[in-house]
């Protein structure tokens, strides 16, 4: 599990990094919200969100100030309706910059989306090549 958070927080930094740029013409505040959106009602959810908080705020302390707000943390109804209802409202929230999905079914949905109102790290992919992702 210690592998996946640190993966997962690469990826992030990684997109952090990149779009510094980019992240600074699209908005003229200092902070970078970070959105989630889990399957359900998990026990692991607030484990694996505080891993990526704790570890992205450390490596980006110096260079970003990035927000994770309780409102922006949202968990779906464990059916696919529900889950994309949540997708949808983070990636059309303007005060979201980055949506992560934590949970299987959110993971699969978001690589399923059509378009991306912004940039979407999916955690959680089982297969890629059986999802057609």
């Amino acid at each position: 599990m210690e592998r996946s958070y640190q993966f997962i927080t690469f990826l992030i930094l990684l997109f952090l990094s990149f779009s510094n740029g980019i992240l600074a013409q699209v908005r003229t505040e200092e902070n970078i919200t970070i959105g989630f959106v889990s399957d359900g009602n998990w026990p692991l959810f607030p484990l694996y969100q505080s891993a990526i908080k704790s570890e992205v705020e450390k490596l980006t302390r110096n260079d970003f100030t990035v927000v994770f707000p309780f409102d922006k943390s949202l968990k779906g109804d464990w059916t696919s309706e529900g889950i994309e209802r949540k997708l949808h409202t983070l990636m059309n929230d303007p005060e979201v910059d980055l949506v992560v999905t934590i949970g299987a079914i959110s993971s699969h949905l978001s690589g399923r989306l059509t378009t991306y109102e912004k940039p979407l790290i999916a955690t959680i992919v089982l297969d890629p090549k059986l999802q057609n992702l």
